[in-house]
């Protein structure tokens, strides 16, 4: 079998004892020679292999294709809190709407249709940017991501605006009018849905 010098590469003959190319010693010492047939099986799996890849290093995992995770569902306690939030952040915002339109106007806003007006929108406009607008977009209103909880699909897959608008604007509606039934409702329910979120077919999960 034909010899491979192992310090410049070059095909040496049987009897070679030093390399014509590199002068490098071939026989007697062992390690700087090695069979043709091997250098090349060992240049050919250095080539295969992908340089900035560790063989043997741990890959992160990933959930298959097609198979949801299951989250941890939040449970009615958090979703209380998460509620309790967003009211107090939606009474501070009505209350300072309403002290500075008195202020403008020098009179209370009862008095006027037009301040009304102007409170009822300021009303629905944030309504619409906290349980509509962020909540479409992340899952989350302000209550919720101080919380750490979210909104997904049943499928946990993103709620989007559809689900959102149902789940809020019809949900919360039937939900209120049962004398909040529809909220209590998480406690006992096996998938710790309220009637909107059955409405809406929606979960709310731990936030990751």
């Amino acid at each position: 079998m034909g010899l491979t010098c192992r310090q410049c590469g070059n095909t040496l003959h049987d009897r070679s004892k030093f390399c014509p190319k590199c002068g490098a010693r071939v026989t007697g010492s062992g390690p700087l020679v090695m069979p043709v047939a091997l250098a090349d099986r060992e240049t050919e799996v250095v080539e295969h292999m992908d340089v900035d890849t560790e063989p043997f290093a741990p890959r992160d995992f990933e959930a298959p294709r097609g198979q949801a995770i299951d989250y941890e569902r939040a449970d009615f306690g958090q979703r209380l809190g998460a509620f309790l939030f967003d009211l107090l952040l939606f009474l501070i915002i009505l209350m300072s709407a309403t002290f500075l339109l008195s202020s403008y106007s020098e009179k209370s806003i009862v008095s006027s249709n037009a301040m009304l007006v102007a409170f009822y929108c300021v009303a629905i406009l944030l309504f619409g940017f906290n349980f509509i607008l962020l909540a479409g977009r992340t899952g989350q209103t302000i209550g919720k991501r101080l919380v750490g909880i979210r909104i997904v699909k049943e499928d946990h897959e993103p709620a989007g605006y559809v689900s959102v608008i149902l789940r809020h604007c019809v949900g919360y509606v039937l939900s209120t009018a049962g004398l909040f039934l529809g909220f209590v409702w998480v406690v006992w329910d096996p998938r710790n849905q309220g009637w909107h979120d059955k409405i809406a077919r929606t979960i709310v999960v731990l936030a990751r």
